[in-house]
């Protein structure tokens, strides 16, 4: 690290324990609040926007509408995915990097991150940011990560950071085991800002189930094959009650009460 690194870094601190504090004012677990004690924002974000690396924001990285997630999104995902150690995760939207590398802690030595980047340009930055650091445990694939893994490995955690079409049968799911876990956004086609909801779904006796669901977000669409280009006219006709099902809704304030 540079001394100018160092020298903001410094600087910044009292903003990185703000939102350290913040998250924890937010019930985020204490696992996940480790997590992001050990891996510094700071690290995985562009030159130009580094002094808002601490910065409860989504900040927008200027590729095809791509951004680095604000923190709190980041930290709740993580809580609802409950990663424990020795688990193969597999991450569909890389960005820069930043939300595999909280998944690498968590799992630690023994397990492994692939996380999977549309764009090429975003996907090389990535793997060199998580290299630099020093995560060793988490492999960055170019890949449209909706369908590529599909028949080919199994994961016990699967997260997606782009909002997906709101079904159950996506190819995806194939690649998770029996007994995993998938958080991801669905909806939001209609641009409107906070339509999205995250799902967390589970697989069970070889079917996807969503167990529960919470709402008002806002994520980027997700490209490629299975994505909203191909899709979205006739996904727009799906609601996404159809959906949800008999899934719990849970409000923000009661995600003590989304593990069953």
């Amino acid at each position: 690290m540079s001394l100018i690194e160092t020298a903001a870094k410094r600087l910044l601190r009292p903003k990185k324990e703000a939102l350290i504090q913040k998250l924890r004012a937010n019930k985020i677990g204490k696992r996940t609040i480790q997590a992001f004690q050990a891996v510094d924002r700071y690290d995985f974000t562009p030159p130009f926007l580094k002094y808002q690396a601490y910065e409860d924001k989504v900040l927008l990285l200027g590729r095809r509408g791509s951004t680095l997630s604000q923190p709190y999104v980041v930290a709740l995902m993580t809580d609802l995915l409950d990663p424990q150690e020795g688990d193969k995760v597999l991450e569909v939207g890389t960005a820069t990097g930043f939300q595999a590398a909280i998944l690498a802690e968590l799992v630690g030595n023994f397990g492994r991150v692939i996380t999977t980047e549309i764009d090429s340009s975003l996907a090389r930055s990535a793997n060199r940011r998580l290299k630099r650091v020093g995560v060793n445990n988490a492999d960055v694939v170019q890949a449209d990560g909706i369908y590529h893994f599909s028949a080919h490995e199994a994961f016990d955690r699967i997260l997606v950071t782009a909002s997906l079409v709101p079904s159950i049968h996506l190819p995806l799911y194939f690649s998770l085991r029996e007994g995993g876990i998938c958080v991801a956004p669905f909806g939001g086609d209609d641009g409107e800002p906070g339509s999205c909801l995250m799902a967390v779904m589970k697989k069970e006796e070889g079917e996807m189930r969503v167990d529960a669901v919470i709402r008002g977000f806002s994520f980027v669409l997700a490209q490629g094959m299975m994505g909203w280009s191909k899709y979205e006219a006739a996904m727009r006709r799906l609601r996404l009650s159809t959906f949800i099902g008999d899934a719990r809704e849970i409000e923000l304030h009661q995600r003590d009460k989304i593990a069953a």
